[in-house]
């Protein structure tokens, strides 16, 4: 049975409240709290715009049913996580209100700009536009 897609990725956080804020109102995309619960002290779910889980994030403290190890450290290194997007100058000025320090590339053999920003937990993340 092949894979067909990249479900949603999981990110455990020192600082909930700045992480769910980045994703929510740096990037544009949606924070709900978990299945079950009413608020964000223990975890969110940051989605696209249709609604879709993207990334399910969970505060360090919160253990995590299957793996017990260090929730800081993981399971293994990801360099970074890439996000298609939309808006190219919308999106860069509000890294830039935000006060962060946003690389860009561009690729125009594959019709594609790039931002490249952290987040609060100095996770890189990759913002694609592709044009046409």
């Amino acid at each position: 049975m092949p894979v067909t897609g990249l479900d949603h990725i999981n990110l455990r956080v020192a600082d909930l409240a700045a992480s769910v804020a980045f994703y929510r109102d740096v990037l544009g995309m949606i924070a709900s709290p978990p299945a079950g619960e009413s608020d964000f002290s223990r975890g969110a779910w940051i989605l696209n715009a249709a609604s879709h889980p993207v990334i399910h994030m969970g505060h360090v403290s919160v253990s995590m049913p299957g793996y017990e190890g260090d929730a800081m450290t993981g399971s293994g290194a990801v360099h970074h996580i890439a996000l298609e997007c939309i808006g190219f100058a919308p999106m860069l000025a509000r890294i830039q209100a935000a006060g962060l320090n946003p690389r860009m590339k561009e690729i125009p053999d594959a019709r594609l700009r790039q931002i490249f920003v952290n987040d609060p937990q100095s996770v890189l993340v990759e913002l694609n536009f592709r044009e046409g």
